[in-house]
């Protein structure tokens, strides 16, 4: 299967790691980018890249898609204003799974850096004014690597005629 990748600062480094992964679970990979390591680049630019990704295919179920940045909540609202995507931020297999089986997303947004306990705490204490500055770190690679997998390894129950394609239908009338 082909499947792209695209990444800002906040999910470079676990991006990086994905590929690698990807390719060893047999798929193909384009890399959309973010090329190198910038702070001052925006999700939205790679959400873009995928638009013309999805503007140039004719079967939009022949393929998949990864977007990651801080929370992975940025990217999933900039896929999902591009018509034919169902993106989905998905933080645990399960998710993943869910929304692969029900919906038929053919966009995983991830999050590329994950808080813990401390950090949490020294924002809510006010020691500090966001969770980056207070020890946030990369995400757990094992773990996205598992959802990435229940991605791509999910087929859909959203057959023709089934409940869940026309909920789907559904939500297609509104775009």
């Amino acid at each position: 299967m082909d499947v792209y990748i695209g990444a800002d600062h906040g999910g470079f480094r676990l991006k990086s790691d994905l590929i690698d992964y990807i390719r060893e679970l047999g798929h193909q990979v384009t890399d959309l980018g973010a090329k190198t390591l910038d702070q001052g680049d925006d999700y939205a630019d790679y959400a873009r890249e995928m638009q013309k990704v999805v503007a140039a295919r004719a079967d939009l179920t022949d393929f998949r898609v990864i977007l990651i940045c801080s929370s992975g909540v940025g990217m999933c609202i900039a896929a999902n204003k591009i018509n034919g995507v169902r993106g989905a931020n998905c933080p645990s297999p399960e998710n993943a799974y869910f929304a692969r089986l029900h919906n038929d997303i053919n966009v995983l947004c991830l999050s590329g850096l994950r808080s813990n306990t401390d950090s949490i705490e020294k924002v809510t204490d006010g020691d500090y004014q966001d969770l980056i500055q207070a020890g946030m770190s990369t995400a757990n690679q094992n773990e996205a690597r598992r959802i990435v997998k229940v991605f791509l390894e999910t087929d859909t129950e959203a057959a023709p005629g089934t409940r869940h394609r026309r909920r789907l239908d559904k939500i297609a009338t509104l775009e």
